[in-house]
């Protein structure tokens, strides 16, 4: 069990087989199962933020 971490930074969810560019293009199979884990995370535990990174965007955790 995570608790209720401050942030949570979804991974593995574009589609690797086209190039890169931003906004990324998510996968059609991973994408309902992206928003389901979202709406799970807003559900439970409210104050943890999901950040959905686009590419070459820096984020510093601290």
């Amino acid at each position: 069990m995570l608790g209720h971490p401050p942030v949570i930074v979804p991974v593995h969810w574009d589609n690797f087989e086209v190039a890169l560019k931003n906004p990324p293009i998510p996968d059609t199979v991973v994408k309902p199962h992206l928003d389901f884990f979202v709406e799970t995370v807003r559900k439970i535990s409210p104050r943890t933020k999901v950040i959905i990174p686009s590419y070459r965007t820096p984020h510093t955790f601290g």
